[in-house]
């Protein structure tokens, strides 16, 4: 384990409750490597399971091996170590997303203040609910170029990609 990964868990496990504490444990179990790189679609963050990798982006200077990522960036580390543990239909899904930026965004709020946008993801109790939140304060998320949240299943199907909705237009 290279010294920067070391102090980016060593930061999540000590600062973090139990769900952060759960995201390490989990990355550590299952040898998840966390690199610096090029991410689809304007992402800070994503993960890739034939890799068993999270990405954070190198895009505008946001993270770098120089330092450890900033608060939302480690947030972002245990959102994706999330859709990894719940494998591809579930992390593929509507409903997959939800309880990743669930997650992240209470693993946030322990390192800082959220803001409206983040409360209000936190709050949204129901699927319809969450959507709506996303398309309101996220909406480059909720579809860019033709990809982006509107286009999973609200639930976990397998093979995922056979239930992609088309984006509207």
């Amino acid at each position: 384990i290279s010294l920067w990964k070391y102090r980016i868990l060593e930061r999540l496990y000590n600062l973090g409750d139990a769900e952060a504490q759960h995201g390490v444990n989990y990355i550590l179990a299952n040898d998840i490597q966390i690199k610096i790189g090029f991410t689809l679609g304007g992402r800070e963050a994503t993960f890739n399971e034939s890799t068993n990798t999270i990405t954070l982006t190198n895009a505008y200077g946001l993270y770098s091996y120089d330092e450890i990522p900033n608060d939302f960036g480690l947030s972002l580390i245990i959102h994706e170590a999330k859709h990894l543990e719940q494998g591809t239909a579930l992390s593929h899904s509507k409903l997959g997303e939800m309880e990743a930026w669930q997650l992240q965004f209470r693993i946030l709020s322990q390192f800082r203040g959220l803001t409206a946008a983040q409360q209000d993801i936190l709050s949204a109790q129901t699927l319809d609910d969450f959507t709506t939140k996303i398309q309101e304060h996220y909406p480059s998320y909720w579809l860019e170029n033709g990809w982006g949240l509107i286009t999973y299943p609200d639930y976990p199907q397998e093979p995922w990609w056979q239930y992609i909705n088309p984006p509207p237009g």
